[in-house]
């Protein structure tokens, strides 16, 4: 049964690249991105995702933020925070929520690792 991920990105590029980081690590996953906020939740209601990567700079809402509604909405939800900002605050914001934390530029062994 192929893993089901969702990203979020606002960059398309970023988006791209990190599809073909997904599928060099899980070559039968099957990726839907997105780079809007509403479409998550359109998106999350309609498929049962493994996993959803977020993005932690978006323009209308950090990725913590999105995280945290999430969360709330859809409690089983495994997430992970893709990000350059690896400031402490952040890292302590995402390990609250219980995010694994991902950083850019992202690595076909931390997708691996993230699924097992």
């Amino acid at each position: 049964m192929p893993v089901h991920i969702l990203l979020l990105d606002d960059s398309k590029v970023a988006r791209m690249a990190a599809r073909r980081i997904i599928s060099e690590a899980v070559p039968d996953a099957v990726v839907i991105d997105t780079g809007e906020i509403p479409r998550v939740f359109e998106l999350i209601a309609e498929t049962a995702f493994d996993l959803v990567l977020i993005d932690y700079n978006m323009p209308e809402e950090d990725g913590l933020s999105l995280a945290a509604r999430l969360a709330l909405a859809h409690p089983t939800l495994r997430m992970a925070l893709l990000t350059a900002n690896i400031q402490e605050s952040v890292v302590q914001r995402a390990h609250a929520l219980g995010l694994v934390l991902l950083p850019k530029p992202l690595r076909p062994d931390a997708i691996r690792d993230i699924l097992k």
